[in-house]
């Protein structure tokens, strides 16, 4: 890896992603920064941490311009509790992780079944309440995997099964839904822009939906995942009878247990990259080119982290702008494909093992940061 010299002037852009469970990308920001400026006083840092639409995201914006919304609202199991949201102006920023996500569930038994995410519709009805006329919908870390039923629940949609009984809004209610009663919703909402950010691009069903691929972590055991995928595509089938929309194999619908299809077929939103997002929003491409160095982390570094996530975007926006880009990641997997792209340290290497870096992350982060120079 190149050596910087801590004695001339560098622009330093510190673009730092969480690692997941030790670290957010504030305090990545933070630690890096730090060490930079014990070592030297020649060096201009700006931190800018990233985000992908996925947990954490919201954090992030409230550091920048967005101003945090208090709410009380249902978590994926109903429990009642204090949430939040961001609003700048009219526009508001809900993150799914932050209202009905499976990291809030704590020592709880996952439940996918009866999990819902009729708060992300509280949340989305109280975000209109203070005026937004714009919500950006982050989608990543749910713990339920219904579809976005509960959702559309929670705005005053009502489900029936085959008997003219109405379900529970969640997966159980879904895989017993026959037809579903979204009068009023749509006109009510129609003058909201909604927009989804993915952090995935799976489909909604199939072997690569969200059944298939993350029901097993939501807590689904493998010979529920069929009905399970069946009755997500029953309900998109139910949706489209009803409304405008895309087709199942539309990328990122699989996302967050299917929420991007509930948004898409009511609300017509775009599902785009949260990556994508982020960079514009965050003017990440600008910030890139009046920078002599980039230095961005990563839990772990692997061959999914150039297929779409924010990692391998600021790699690519770095080459493009030809600048020096340094990724300081918890655990590399490929080493070889990172090296052809951009300077690496890692922190369990440094460490001597994984469990070590997670042990005590600041201090090997600190300890990475220090290799940058030329001497300490």
């Amino acid at each position: 890896m190149k050596k910087y010299n801590p004695d001339k002037p560098l622009r330093v852009l510190v673009l730092p992603e969480k690692f997941k469970g030790s670290l957010s990308a504030i305090e990545a920001g933070r630690i890096i920064a730090e060490t930079i400026s014990a070592t030297t006083d020649k060096w201009i840092v700006e931190v800018q941490p990233v985000a992908d639409g996925g947990d954490g995201s919201l954090a992030i914006l409230l550091e920048d311009n967005f101003d945090e919304i208090p709410l009380t609202c249902q978590g994926a199991l109903g429990d009642v509790d204090l949430r939040k949201f961001g609003m700048q102006g009219k526009h508001a920023f809900i993150e799914l992780a932050e209202i009905c996500g499976i990291g809030l569930l704590g020592q709880n038994k996952l439940e996918p079944f009866r999990a819902s995410t009729f708060g992300l519709g509280e949340a989305f009805r109280e975000a209109i309440n203070h005026g937004a006329d714009h919500v950006t919908f982050s989608l990543g870390g749910s713990a339920s995997i219904d579809g976005g039923f509960g959702f559309l629940c929670a705005l005053g949609a009502r489900g029936f099964n085959n008997d003219g009984h109405e379900v529970s809004p969640d997966l159980d209610g879904l895989r017993n839904l026959t037809s579903i009663d979204l009068q009023g919703i749509i006109e009510m909402y129609k003058q909201v822009k909604v927009t989804a950010l993915v952090d995935v691009d799976n489909p909604l069903c199939g072997p690569n939906g969200a059944a298939y691929i993350y029901g097993l972590q939501k807590g689904l055991q493998a010979g529920e995942l069929y009905q399970v995928d069946l009755a997500l595509k029953n309900w998109s089938q139910l949706l489209s009878s009803q409304t405008d929309g895309e087709t199942l194999d539309t990328k990122g619908l699989g996302a967050a247990g299917g929420v991007p299809l509930a948004l898409v077929r009511v609300f017509g939103s775009p599902v785009i990259s949260g990556s994508d997002w982020f960079i514009e929003e965050l003017d990440i491409k600008n910030k890139i080119r009046h920078a002599d160095l980039v230095i961005t982390t990563e839990g772990k570094f692997d061959a999914q982290s150039t297929m779409g996530k924010i990692t391998g975007k600021i790699i690519k926006e770095s080459r493009d702008s030809a600048r020096d880009c340094i990724v300081i990641a918890g655990v590399i997997e490929n080493i070889q494909l990172l090296a052809q792209q951009a300077g690496f340290i890692s922190m369990s290497d440094l460490a001597g093992g994984v469990q070590a870096s997670l042990d005590d992350p600041k201090g090997w982060l600190t300890k990475a940061t220090a290799l940058l120079f030329e001497r300490i």
